[in-house]
């Protein structure tokens, strides 16, 4: 019987452990369900970035205030991290409106706050804008940061360019990738159209700092978005299906940079349904463009930080319902063979 009431308690310990696990992998304090601490970066001349491995933001730092160039998730508090490093008065310059760049956009509602008007729609309530558009010019230290509009990874996407420096802060849209063209705001003609736009700076750019991946990233890389988005364009990509944090969907692997857009739809199998997957969408294209044109699109489910997968949840909830079963049944046992002596 003491083997068996022991081989109890060791089944209730290792559930418990694994019931640990899961709800850490699942992300108990993170808004995002992914993602780990932040590390700062001094990257020299008054520019720091932040980075949890997920996504990316930079401070930078000037005589008389400090610019704030995204501000990540809500989590990643990243408003404590700024703090660390000035006390100056901050301004917010949003490179698009994502919620990996937004989402701790509320710490900074007393601060002046800068986002491409195309973009302005994903801010939350209460949060009041100013709006930047090409040629602007954004003044902190030593930098003077020229906004181009970019356009097709979001509506309002922008880089911001110190041709003093060449230092190119492009958030999502120049990388190795994948780049995420997901949403009804995504668009792959747009977003090339924008590259060749960018390649007229290229020259002038001498490391890009991405809100991913690789980051400084060769100047190449904006003429690498550009050809690997023409290929995809010109159907020279393959696609290939994966699960992803979103749900399904599929990666199409260029020479240099890759693009993640919804997973394919089966083709037509009629002349009949090919015709009316056309009048689809075309109504769905109309209606996407007046959406944008009245700014009251409805956020998209990859707009909203995630709290954690449904079933990460429901594993979670199933090993705590076993842990304490497996601890009731020791008990139990227990008390049973007090009662035998």
């Amino acid at each position: 019987m003491k083997k068996g009431l022991l081989a109890i308690l060791m089944t209730a310990v290792l559930t418990i452990a694994m019931t640990a696990t899961v709800f850490a992998d699942w992300g108990g304090t993170s808004s995002s369900g992914w993602g780990s601490a932040t590390t700062v970066t001094d990257e020299g001349n008054g520019l720091y970035s932040f980075d949890d491995t997920t996504t990316r933001a930079f401070l930078v730092v000037g005589e008389d205030k400090a610019v704030l160039i995204d501000t990540m998730y809500a989590k990643n508090n990243i408003l404590d991290e700024v703090r660390k490093i000035t006390d100056l008065p901050i301004e917010v310059v949003l490179t698009h409106g994502h919620p990996d760049h937004i989402g701790g956009i509320s710490s900074f509602a007393d601060c002046k706050i800068y986002i491409d008007e195309d973009d302005a729609y994903m801010l939350p309530d209460g949060i009041t804008a100013s709006y930047i558009a090409d040629g602007d010019v954004i003044s902190v230290g030593s930098y003077e940061f020229t906004v181009i509009e970019i356009p097709g990874h979001t509506y309002g996407s922008i880089a911001l360019l110190d041709k003093n420096s060449g230092i190119l802060i492009a958030g999502d849209s120049v990388q190795e990738g994948p780049i995420m063209m997901f949403d009804e705001e995504a668009d792959m003609e747009t977003y090339a159209a924008s590259m060749k736009k960018l390649m007229a700076y290229q020259d002038q750019v001498k490391a890009i700092y991405g809100g991913h991946h690789t980051s400084p990233a060769a100047p190449e890389y904006i003429t690498y978005c550009y050809e690997d988005a023409m290929s995809y364009l010109n159907g020279e990509l393959e696609p290939t299906p994966i699960t992803s944090w979103n749900g399904n969907a599929t990666v199409y692997y260029g020479k240099n940079v890759s693009f993640q857009l919804p997973e394919l739809e089966e083709e037509p199998t009629t002349e009949e349904e090919t015709t009316i997957d056309q009048e689809e969408t075309t109504v769905n294209n109309e209606t996407s463009e007046v959406k944008k044109d009245d700014a009251v699109i409805t956020p998209s489910d990859n707009d909203v930080p995630k709290t954690g997968d449904s079933n990460s949840v429901m594993g979670m909830i199933v090993l705590l319902v076993l842990a304490a079963a497996a601890i009731l049944a020791a008990v139990f046992t227990s008390k049973k063979n007090r009662a035998y002596l």
